[in-house]
């Protein structure tokens, strides 16, 4: 063979060599319909992927909250201790008790006497009217009663007394704590504790009322007790 045919056949060769790479190469490019299911296989995936990273987040984030909480909560509680520690340390001390106020003793045979006394003797288990107030002061000082006057001895007869002397309660004598009871009379009334303390009270008062013309001194219920 001679030169030019060499060179006819090998350009031949050469050609045949491209085009049969052409057609591999294009064998193994994919079509359209072959691209959109490897796209869709990518996206697939991708989307397996993100979801399952998004549910193994999803798991650790609960762990790291609770953590995040427990901590908290230990600094809270630390914090807290400290506090009651400190307060408890700072809180004052109870002031002492103050020792009560003792009543001055009455010298051996004394009677203390209050400015005004209370009627409310407890021999009574239950009082029906308001308790009377009876201004002892102003009795011996203002009116000028003398001790006497309520004070006697057994018979009636006034005692000789003067502030502080001993005296004894009106129901000593007048031991029965009531009003007299139906058909009760004379001296017997005298028995019973409210009948006598009417007759002295109210007996003086409408004595003074009826020599002075006057109706200041009370003698009726409502003007002694007060309504409850």
């Amino acid at each position: 063979m001679d030169k030019k045919s060499v060179s006819i056949m090998t350009a031949l060769c050469i050609l045949i060599f491209v085009l049969f790479g052409i057609i591999v190469i294009d064998s193994q490019t994919p079509s359209d319909d072959q691209y959109a299911d490897i796209k869709a296989d990518i996206q697939k995936a991708t989307s397996h992927e993100a979801t399952a990273d998004k549910k193994k987040h999803e798991a650790v984030k609960p762990e790291k909250h609770v953590e995040k909480a427990a901590v908290k909560a230990a600094v809270k509680s630390e914090a807290k201790q400290e506090k009651a520690v400190a307060h408890k340390k700072e809180a004052p001390k109870p002031a002492p008790k103050k020792a009560e106020a003792k009543q001055p003793e009455l010298p051996a045979g004394k009677t203390e006497v209050a400015d005004v006394i209370m009627m409310e003797n407890p021999a009574y288990a239950k009082h029906k009217k308001g308790i009377c107030k009876f201004t002892h002061k102003a009795h011996i000082e203002d009116y000028q009663i003398a001790c006497g006057d309520c004070h006697h001895d057994s018979k009636g007869q006034p005692l000789e007394l003067k502030m502080g002397d001993p005296v004894q309660n009106c129901i000593a004598c007048h031991s029965k704590p009531s009003r007299k009871k139906k058909g009760v009379k004379g001296k017997e009334k005298l028995d019973y504790h409210a009948e006598a303390l009417h007759m002295n009270c109210i007996g003086c008062h409408k004595k003074y009322n009826k020599e002075n013309g006057t109706k200041a001194a009370p003698a009726s219920c409502g003007k002694c007790h007060p309504k409850k």
